[in-house]
């Protein structure tokens, strides 16, 4: 009885955390629309982004255009090129891992637990510390990853005359894959590509504990011929840095970049894309 009394309790408090979890998310929702309707609307558009004029610094500027970067980003060890704002190395390393079950049965009236495990081998991004298994001697993976997972940053990416800060950077995440192909350098490595990966593997098809995979993504395409487009609403800085903006009226930061060409102009149309 106690039971049943204690998981009607829980399940109520459950429904009521639901609910002002809901109430809260929608009420976020909400205010950041009014947000962005506020400023939408106080928005300076931009007629050109190849000319910078003082008279708007400290506002808050609309501005389309093709991102720009002074150099590709690479990765000397791999020989993996792109222009591009963004470039990071993803590692997996193909590990043991130990999966812990319980199972309950009754013995002479009692309830006893019994604790078995059971392994698999898996491609994990993370170290899986074999130290701690319960047979650790059958099952051992190395300590550390022969190489590590990396980002690069252009040093300067622009939009015309315009530079990005590095919290706009930070909103370039449309994360794509590097078509990769074999070079000298990932031949003085040792490795192979298959399926888009680069693998140190004897067979790629058949892996052992301990093989590495790696994959390329890239953020930003800032090649001549082929450039990302992408519409930016931030404040402008002096000399032309795009940043944060912040309005007292609003109570928060606003820093928007969205992929390809949008307006500024207030409509449900135009917020629903910014949002």
């Amino acid at each position: 009885m106690c039971n049943f009394a204690f998981g009607c309790i829980c399940g109520a408090l459950l429904v009521c955390a639901a609910a002002i979890f809901l109430l809260w998310n929608e009420g976020r929702a909400v205010r950041r629309a009014q947000i962005l309707d506020e400023a939408l609307s106080l928005c300076h558009p931009l007629a050109s982004n190849e000319v910078v004029f003082d008279t708007h610094n400290g506002h808050l500027v609309h501005l389309t255009g093709s991102l720009t970067t002074t150099e590709p980003l690479i990765d000397v060890q791999f020989g993996v090129s792109i222009w591009s704002a963004r470039l990071r190395r993803t590692v997996e390393m193909y590990q043991w891992v130990e999966e812990r079950r319980t199972t309950e049965h009754e013995e002479d009236g009692e309830t006893r637990s019994v604790v078995t495990y059971h392994y698999t081998r898996e491609w994990r991004k993370e170290l899986v510390d074999s130290r701690f298994f319960d047979e650790q001697w059958l099952h051992k993976n190395p300590s550390t990853f022969p190489v590590g997972y990396k980002e690069w940053r252009a040093p300067q990416t622009t939009v015309g005359s315009f530079h990005l800060s590095p919290a706009l950077i930070e909103l370039l995440s449309d994360w794509k894959p590097v078509q990769l192909s074999v070079n000298q350098e990932m031949e003085r490595e040792g490795v192979d590509i298959y399926n888009n990966f680069i693998y140190y593997s004897r067979n790629p098809w058949s892996p052992d504990v301990g093989d590495v995979r790696i994959r390329y993504d890239y953020a930003g395409l800032s090649d001549a011929a082929n450039p990302s487009h992408v519409s930016i609403i931030a404040c402008q800085s002096p000399g032309g840095e795009l940043t944060a903006y912040f309005s007292p009226d609003m109570g928060e930061e606003l820093l928007l970049l969205h992929y390809g060409i949008e307006s500024h102009e207030v409509s449900p149309t135009h917020l629903s894309c910014w949002i």
